[in-house]
């Protein structure tokens, strides 16, 4: 089988990368990230179970909706009781990637730039290599087991996953997730965090951060024979450019041309400088966390 002449993906050559590259094996789901928590080793018994045996898992693709998740699933969990390092310590990234290549699907970013925001963040970080002779959800399935294997080893007992999405308003995409996820782990443990908010404010939670979001990648949609008849005089060119810094002006630009202001048909994806930023401003932290977790 060629898919296993080697075990690893070659180091990266994205721009964000950090220089220090981390070993991609590139036949199974792996944990590319462990979180460190004072006084214990990474991947390590981490005390006592807590109340519930949950583990939060955010399919993280390394950019801006994938951010804003984040933070809304941190703010989701501490208005509901939980700590700061309680809630992190309970969440998994997981990122999926060309089994060969390394690259993220659509993003055009690497998996070493996720490799970089994990430790950046000090977060856990599954990745999972995407093989073209098996279906997405089997490799996922592969994922959610070894997180579920480790949180038994961890002594936290059975967990129950809850799979956390980006999605901003798309019903189809979510309704496929509705379908294919929940059948790994039951509907009612799908999250959307994001789902229906206001793009005002998402882009004001964006400047909260602090994090540069670059263009990772564009592709222009072919406007529609409706759509050309309906605006002829609207200006088309390619409101984004790789590189370009996403933020208001940008977003403006694209909703000006018929682009998703978020471009979430598609029409372009961003990378999350997270490491231009404190790792408490990028989660969305105003103070240290009293639990004396290292974030």
């Amino acid at each position: 089988d060629e898919d296993d002449e080697d075990d690893a993906v070659p180091p990266a050559r994205a721009a964000g990368t950090a220089s220090a590259a981390t070993r991609i094996p590139r036949s199974a789901p792996a944990y590319l990230h462990r979180r460190r928590v004072a006084g214990k080793e990474p991947g390590g018994p981490r005390g006592a179970p807590p109340p519930r045996c949950e583990r939060d898992v955010l399919f993280f693709s390394s950019g801006k909706d994938s951010l804003l998740a984040l933070r809304k699933w941190l703010r989701m969990r501490q208005a509901a009781g939980d700590s700061a390092g309680a809630a992190l310590g309970r969440l998994t990234l997981l990122t999926t990637f060309h089994s060969r290549t390394g690259v993220i699907a659509h993003q055009e970013t690497h998996i070493q730039d996720v490799v970089r925001q994990a430790r950046h963040l000090n977060l856990d970080l599954v990745g999972v290599p995407l093989h073209p002779r098996r279906e997405y959800k089997d490799h996922v399935g592969d994922a959610l087991d070894l997180i579920k294997a480790e949180a038994k080893r961890e002594e936290e007992g059975a967990a129950a996953l809850r799979l956390i999405f980006g999605d901003l308003h798309l019903e189809h995409v979510r309704g496929w997730r509705d379908i294919e996820m929940a059948s790994l782990t039951g509907r009612d443990q799908l999250v959307y965090p994001l789902f229906n908010e206001s793009y005002a404010a998402l882009l004001d939670d964006l400047e909260a951060s602090g994090v540069p979001c670059v263009v990772s990648s564009v592709h222009p949609p072919e406007p529609s024979e409706e759509a050309k008849e309906s605006t002829p005089g609207r200006d088309r060119r390619c409101p984004l450019r790789v590189n370009d810094l996403f933020g208001r002006g940008a977003a403006r630009r694209c909703e000006e041309r018929g682009w998703d202001a978020f471009g979430e048909n598609g029409e372009f994806h961003t990378l999350a400088r997270v490491w231009d930023v404190s790792s408490d401003r990028a989660l969305g932290m105003v103070a240290s966390d009293p639990s004396g977790c290292e974030f």
